[in-house]
């Protein structure tokens, strides 16, 4: 699965179609939580929240805020994440944050299934 975090713009005008459009952070958290997003690309800014007062409103949570998530519970994305904010100063941080702390995931090393000459059984190894 590829994830798109934007509380706005659908991926599938921005050349990502077919992904996974998540606009808040939860949203993107849930994806994430199933191990299954390969790739993913982050905004920063993800507008206001209003909570119980209408009259309040307060920033939401950035794309920021879910890189210390998924670096604080392990919950990255397969590949390293990209990032497609339109604020500079919030990209960067982003990137900067990435780079220092995303690592790939741990190689699955398992047993090649061979047959009674030590040659691979094609068969056995994709069933």
């Amino acid at each position: 699965m590829n994830l798109w975090l934007d509380d706005l713009r659908d991926p599938n005008r921005f050349g990502h179609v077919g992904w996974t459009w998540a606009k808040t952070i939860a949203e993107a958290q849930v994806h994430l939580q199933t191990g299954l997003v390969d790739r993913s690309s982050l905004d920063h800014d993800l507008g206001f929240s209003y909570g119980d007062d209408p009259t309040k409103p307060s920033w939401s949570p950035t794309g920021y805020d879910l890189c210390v998530w998924m670096q604080a519970t392990g919950n990255w994305p397969n590949e390293r994440p990209t990032v497609h904010s339109m604020n500079p100063i919030g990209s960067k941080r982003i990137r900067d944050f990435i780079e220092q702390r995303w690592r790939p995931p741990p190689c699955v090393i398992r047993e090649v299934p061979t047959d009674e000459f030590g040659r691979v059984d094609m068969r056995a190894l994709f069933s």
